[in-house]
């Protein structure tokens, strides 16, 4: 595709052009974020993008150029989740197969998690994922729209500089959806 020109979202059985970016929604409807003792439950709703890379063995790779995920809370205010790492991470890929079975996909991403409201303060809290979110799924089609993708374990939340966790964030389920 060039310049411009917007991507076609039909399920495809070809893999696509390297070079092709594809733009996605992401909702997680249940999230559990825990922050002190009591956890809360957050509907998350935002996108990623998708560039098509070389084939590799046959197999197509999708780059994650983009993560973000919104959620609005009566007591935390809004609460974000964001990808921190650069374009060139080589952790940000996406396995989609070969032509003969779809392959087991793997997003993995440092994120940000920033709260508007924290707990007790009413400040803002800026939070990192101590280990990479993993996010597991199979992209059956290109692009991988109603695909859903499922954290893999807990993950603790730090604020930077500190070993401490202050924060959870528990396994959570991510559907795909085309814009």
């Amino acid at each position: 595709m060039e310049g411009n020109a917007p991507v076609q979202l039909a399920r495809r059985s070809t893999p696509p052009k390297p070079g092709t970016e594809v733009p996605l929604l992401a909702f997680a409807p249940r999230v559990g974020l825990q922050l002190g003792l009591r956890p809360v439950l957050l509907f998350f709703s935002g996108g990623l993008r998708l560039r098509a890379e070389a084939s590799v063995d046959g197999r197509s790779r999708l780059r994650v150029l983009g993560f973000h995920l919104l959620a609005d809370h009566p007591h935390l205010g809004k609460v974000t989740i964001t990808r921190t790492e650069p374009d060139s991470a080589p952790t940000s890929l996406v396995d989609t197969g070969g032509t003969e079975a779809p392959g087991v996909s793997a997003l993995v991403l440092h994120c940000a998690v920033d709260i508007e409201r924290s707990p007790g303060s009413g400040r803002p809290l800026h939070l990192r994922t101590s280990t990479p979110l993993q996010l597991v799924g199979r992209a059956r089609t290109f692009p991988p729209v109603s695909e859903p993708f499922r954290s893999q374990r807990t993950v603790e939340l730090h604020q930077p500089g500190e070993s401490a966790p202050i924060g959870l964030l528990e396994p959570f389920r991510v559907n795909l959806g085309g814009c």
